[in-house]
């Protein structure tokens, strides 16, 4: 894959041709920019290295026998990729996601026109952000949502003007990313998720901001679902009952704060939606072992 470090004002296309040894002639056009900064193992959530692939005439393939030493994570937005899963080629389609992690062996092609966005980061809770934001296996289906390419872009420019003092706001740029394009864990090899586009309206409303507490019965109603069958699809699509997903997404999004910031617990548990400080340590230690001020004293 060919990229390079420019300016997110101006995005170039790439015009080459490569002819084979059987005579065909295969024209390549790569629309992409590529932002890299050295990683901080130490830090929360560290991004460095980001960027957006078009193929638009023929396939793009990448391939790192022993991996790279950090965590790469394509959200495959239009058009579809394949990865080698256990020995096996595997059609990965839009709109989903593919996690590479340290060391993993690398190898996928961007199938012609496709449209793939691309992160590399790293950071001492990358692993629990990953199970968090339930993006844990190698790869699954992932939400449609126009507000990811705006922040994918930001996060871009940020890396490339700010590559030191941007770094919580990029981290921040991507969990957010996370959140949104994570939002079904059903595997899309050669499928789409039909649970999703049924719960899509409740399932926006719980994953952007913390918009005031509704029931289950409300959240329903959004999707024209009677509660049972809501809550059976919401299942099928997420993995996770409707106030569980809440909760997850919450006390996700509460790690950041607890590692970057230094707000007061009660700050905190606010910030994330929570009235109560005590229901919302409660609930951080059922799901992380540990209290918010222990989990804070131990990573930072």
């Amino acid at each position: 894959m060919h990229n390079i470090a420019i300016s997110i004002d101006f995005l170039p296309i790439f015009h080459y041709n490569i002819v084979r040894k059987d005579g065909v002639s295969m024209n390549r056009e790569i629309y992409a920019y590529h932002v890299k900064h050295e990683s901080d193992p130490h830090r929360f959530l560290d991004v460095n290295n980001a960027g957006i692939s078009y193929a638009s005439d023929a396939d793009m393939t990448s391939e790192r026998k022993n991996g790279r030493n950090d965590y790469q994570f394509l959200y495959v937005r239009r058009g579809t990729v394949r990865v080698l899963e256990h020995g096996k080629n595997v059609r990965v389609c839009a709109p989903a996601y593919i996690v590479y992690r340290p060391f993993e062996p690398l190898l996928y092609t961007f199938c012609k026109g496709s449209e793939v966005y691309w992160a590399h980061f790293s950071g001492k809770c990358a692993e629990e952000i990953l199970k968090d934001s339930r993006a844990e296996h190698f790869f699954g289906v992932a939400a449609d949502r126009e507000e990811i390419p705006p922040l994918w872009h930001r996060m871009i420019r940020t890396l490339k003007t700010e590559p030191l003092q941007g770094k919580t706001l990029c981290a921040g740029y991507f969990l957010e990313i996370l959140a949104l394009a994570s939002a079904c864990e059903s595997f899309a090899a050669e499928g789409e998720n039909r649970y999703y586009e049924k719960i899509k309206p409740a399932l926006t409303e719980m994953t952007v901001g913390y918009t005031p507490k509704k029931t289950v019965e409300e959240y329903a109603q959004m999707c024209f679902l009677s509660k049972y069958t809501f809550i059976k699809l919401f299942k099928k699509a997420t993995g996770l009952p409707p106030i569980a997903f809440i909760n997850s997404k919450r006390l996700e999004d509460s790690l950041y704060l607890l590692l970057e910031t230094d707000y007061k617990i009660e700050e905190i548990a606010d910030s994330v939606g929570y009235e109560n400080p005590l229901y919302f340590s409660r609930l951080f230690r059922e799901k992380y072992g540990v209290s918010p001020s222990r989990f804070r004293k131990e990573k930072k």
